[in-house]
């Protein structure tokens, strides 16, 4: 048997397939287009200035944070979908090992984010010919890219290897995503921890935000050897993540008893242990029997009140170490929300998803259930889950802003009174763009993501669609352009979901048996059915 079977495989398939090419067509393009409007509005911003490095920066960041999405997106449901199929037993009846399995799977969901990346570098270059960037600090940035695109691969790859469920699994990713790449240097810039831990500042290190950090030119400089340090030791994680995938895939994949107390380690830690039978409060059928069959996602919900959680920490940190001013960061203030809208994405599209590929769905359809209905039960199952953290969520945000007003009106000078007012009109206005923008996504994510999910060819990749066309394509254009794609998906949507759920699933198959003539079968035969024209 060759070296990597599977890899070997998958290459050669991905090779074959018409998707590898397009995906990299597209990606230039749509980076050719918002790097085009980036130009512009730097342009007019910057008063022809600094253009090379202004523009560097934001297709730069752009694409790291791409990169920190991709094992969410990607890997974070390799492993535990062969599972839930039971096709994973299947291939270690062979002479395959478990790096041959964990490989090939990973070369398989991260050769089309490879490649998109590849179409991206060389917009990344276009900075050098404007000017502001040098050729040291391109290749530097080339490296950092690479790096986090195979670190969040590979966490998602570790993370789907210990669980089944698809829901729980990504819902562990994106913490464990978010505390990598964005905790640790957060973290890090806390004064007092340091202090209290020396060893603190090294530890940190192993998060791939540093090599994008100091690999722009102002600050590889003055520490080069953080830049090269930081490159090794997240290099070096990545790969233990998959040598970890590799030695313990093999020992959890079976139902034994004895392997099941490690495998649901993630479910019980996400609130859903295996084995237990899921709790349905009676009372929801009665409202809907859809809401009923969603239940009550308590590991959904105990991740969105821990993000909820953290964030409430880091305001009232703000609060405390910046007595006198206020220090709310409306950037950091959208992270947060687009963590929270990736997890109302995954739960709008699961419902369909789940009864498609069971195949439940056909026999809801087959129920005196309306469309109307099934909607009504989706959107009170995400009412449910995310109404209240939502609203903490943006009342939140109004504590930095009116702890600073009240700290500026308890001086007495005129000119410090005026500062206050402006500045809280600029924070209050900040925090309702915030709170705009947020409740147009959540309809606009709800509203597409059902739709993606009961119609995309492909069931399994429905969140990526949804987050792809809800969330980052929009982000790329200018201010304001994203609630106009809000509201046109939101027409979109609901109009079609609006329709039979037959004529979408099924768009093809336009005639309905029950106005044929009982004697139709007789008349045709069964190979002429076949034809769309009869």
């Amino acid at each position: 048997m060759s070296f990597l079977p599977i890899v070997e495989r998958e290459l050669r398939a991905g090779s074959r397939r018409k998707s590898t090419y397009r995906l990299r067509w597209w990606t230039a393009l749509l980076a050719i287009g918002a790097c085009f409007c980036w130009l512009i509005i730097v342009w007019i911003l910057s008063a022809r200035g600094n253009l090379g490095k202004a523009l560097f920066s934001i297709l730069t960041g752009y694409i790291f944070g791409l990169c920190a999405l991709a094992g969410i997106f990607l890997t974070a449901d390799c492993l535990s979908e062969e599972k839930r199929e039971g096709t994973l037993g299947l291939l270690f009846l062979t002479d395959l090992k478990g790096y041959d399995v964990v490989l090939g799977k990973f070369v398989a969901r991260s050769l089309n984010a490879f490649y998109a990346l590849l179409a991206l570098f060389p917009l990344t270059g276009l900075p050098l010919l404007v000017g502001g960037v040098t050729g040291a600090e391109f290749w530097r940035m080339t490296l950092a890219l690479l790096n986090a695109l195979f670190f969040s691969l590979a966490v998602g790859t570790c993370v789907s290897a210990f669980s089944r469920d698809s829901h729980n699994t990504m819902g562990f990713t994106v913490v464990v995503v978010a505390f990598l790449f964005g905790g640790l240097p957060a973290l890090a810039a806390v004064p007092y921890i340091p202090k209290l831990w020396y060893i603190w500042p090294q530890s940190a290190s192993i998060s791939p935000f540093y090599p994008f950090f100091y690999a722009v030119e102002p600050f590889y400089p003055a520490q080069p050897k953080q830049f090269w340090r930081s490159l090794a030791l997240s290099q070096g994680l990545a790969w233990l993540f998959l040598i970890i995938a590799a030695l313990t895939l093999p020992k959890l994949f079976q139902e034994g008893s004895n392997n099941r107390a490690k495998e649901t380690f993630l479910n019980r830690l996400m609130g859903q242990a295996r084995g237990r039978p899921t709790k349905r409060d009676p009372s929801l059928l009665d409202r809907n029997p859809i809401l009923w069959l969603i239940g009550n996602p308590s590991g959904l919900r105990r991740l969105v009140w821990i993000i909820v959680s953290v964030w409430a920490v880091v305001m009232f940190s703000q609060v405390y170490l910046a007595p006198k001013g206020a220090m709310w960061n409306y950037q950091s203030a959208k992270v947060c929300a687009f963590l929270l809208k990736i997890l109302i994405a995954a739960q709008a599209c699961r419902f369909f998803v789940e009864a498609r590929q069971s195949g439940a769905l056909e026999l809801l359809l087959c129920t005196p259930l309306r469309n109307v209905e099934i909607l009504k039960g989706q959107w009170q199952a995400l009412r449910r889950i995310f109404l209240w953290p939502l609203i903490v969520f943006i009342l939140l945000n109004l504590v930095p802003v009116a702890f600073g007003i009240l700290q500026s009106l308890s001086t007495q000078a005129q000119r410090d009174l005026f500062q206050a007012v402006l500045q809280g009109t600029q924070g209050f206005m900040a925090v309702g763009w915030l709170a705009i923008g947020l409740i147009a996504d959540v309809f606009a994510i709800g509203w597409a993501g059902m739709r993606i999910a009961l119609t995309a060819k492909n069931p399994k990749f429905a969140l990526s669609f949804t987050v792809l066309c809800v969330l980052l394509i929009p982000s790329v254009g200018v201010c304001g352009l994203d609630l106009v794609v809000d509201l046109f998906l939101i027409l979109w949507a609901a109009t079609s979901l609006h329709q039979d759920f037959r004529y979408l699933i099924t768009p093809h198959q336009r005639i309905q048996l029950q106005f044929l003539p009982h004697n139709f079968l007789v008349q045709f035969p069964s190979d002429q059915l076949k034809s769309p024209r009869h």
